[in-house]
């Protein structure tokens, strides 16, 4: 689907068939969302002859969700425009799961990095709900569990380029700030342009995954198997394939899938140590028995310092890719990305350095 799960459940199409014939029957509310047979009670309780077509969105949505500190950007229609959402914190604990400024993306008709969403009364939740199972930061190895409210620093957009900019507090003195940049490529799939700044702790963890077969993870640096697994009291069932290569300076790439689907990363900014590891990639209980190596390939940035930035562009490829090199310019007052695109286009994105309000009006 096209949806955050809100709820936190795998429910990802939206709104279920019987609540939206229970609000067409009751209240003559008709709920978009996904199209499906007529509900239990739609059969005893209405005419099915006259049962109303239940449209699905079309648009994207670009919007701040105030109350749940949700960010919405996306462009394009239909079923493979872009929509992604930063997830902020409201300041609650209740059914919220340990991932402070998650990333969902959708491009192309596809789900790019996961969000597994609630295995309800189950062993696998413990991963589902931690927050290395979420596309963020995890600082000393530890959950970051909800607690606190985010800020919301920027949101603008210019064209078809669309900026988010959040920042978290927590009250032991930790400080997560992510500031997104999405860019439609000539094709219509997006660019993802990820800084993200950590304060607090000893060592940060920038995990990230995508939606791809099993095995198809390939970086420029060599890697060796690691002496010692990472997260492991976070999950039932184990972690696995732990690789290392060490410490590694920016300006190199990693890929994931296989044909003309796959999804790059280019990584700007040296880390202490580079992680590969295998991590659970089930939504239900039954796919836990059904599909017991369904698995993501997952990358771990880790620096061992109290202060980080991680500075990473994604590109989301249907065939060949578009991106020939990304570079990363500091020499300013704040960070510039120059991308070169095939056929001589060239695009430069200024990013905010500090944490500040309205930081939409220093990225161009």
């Amino acid at each position: 689907g096209l949806h955050p799960p809100l709820d936190d459940s795998y429910i990802y199409s939206g709104t279920p068939t019987r609540t939206f014939d229970i609000a067409a029957a009751r209240c003559n509310i008709l709920i978009p969302g996904q199209i499906g047979p007529p509900s239990d009670f739609a059969i005893l309780n209405t005419d099915l002859s006259k049962r109303p077509k239940r449209t699905q969105s079309s648009k994207t949505s670009n919007h701040y969700y105030q109350g749940r500190h949700l960010a919405c950007a996306g462009f394009g229609s239909g079923a493979k425009r872009t929509q992604l959402y930063l997830l902020g914190e409201d300041g609650r604990r209740g059914h919220r799961h340990a991932g402070p400024l998650t990333l969902q993306l959708f491009a192309g008709g596809r789900e790019i990095f996961p969000d597994l969403g609630y295995i309800c009364d189950h062993p696998g939740n413990q991963w589902v709900k931690s927050t290395p199972s979420h596309q963020t930061v995890t600082v000393d190895g530890q959950n970051l569990y909800p607690g606190t409210k985010s800020t919301l620093l920027g949101f603008g957009q210019k064209g078809s380029a669309r900026f988010i900019d959040m920042h978290l507090q927590y009250q032991n003195g930790i400080s997560l700030r992510r500031a997104i940049t999405l860019l439609r490529k000539p094709d219509g799939l997006p660019i993802l342009i990820d800084l993200f700044d950590v304060e607090g702790g000893a060592f940060h963890d920038y995990n990230t995954r995508v939606i791809a077969p099993p095995n198809t993870l390939k970086i420029g640096p060599n890697v060796k198997p690691r002496k010692n697994t990472l997260y492991q009291e976070h999950s039932f069932y184990p972690l696995k394939d732990f690789l290392t290569a060490g410490r590694t300076d920016g300006d190199w790439q990693a890929a994931w899938g296989r044909g003309p689907e796959k999804v790059s990363a280019n990584i700007l900014t040296p880390c202490t140590e580079l992680i590969t590891y295998r991590s659970p990639g089930w939504r239900t209980q039954q796919e836990i028995t059904a599909e017991p190596n369904k698995y993501f390939d997952t990358l771990v940035l880790r620096n061992r310092k109290k202060q980080s930035r991680f500075i990473v562009v994604y590109e989301i490829i249907h065939g060949r890719s578009q991106l020939r090199q990304a570079k990363l310019d500091t020499s300013g007052a704040n960070p510039t990305i120059t991308l070169s695109l095939f056929k001589n286009k060239t695009t430069q994105i200024t990013l905010p350095n500090a944490i500040q309000k309205n930081s939409e009006t220093v990225w161009r």
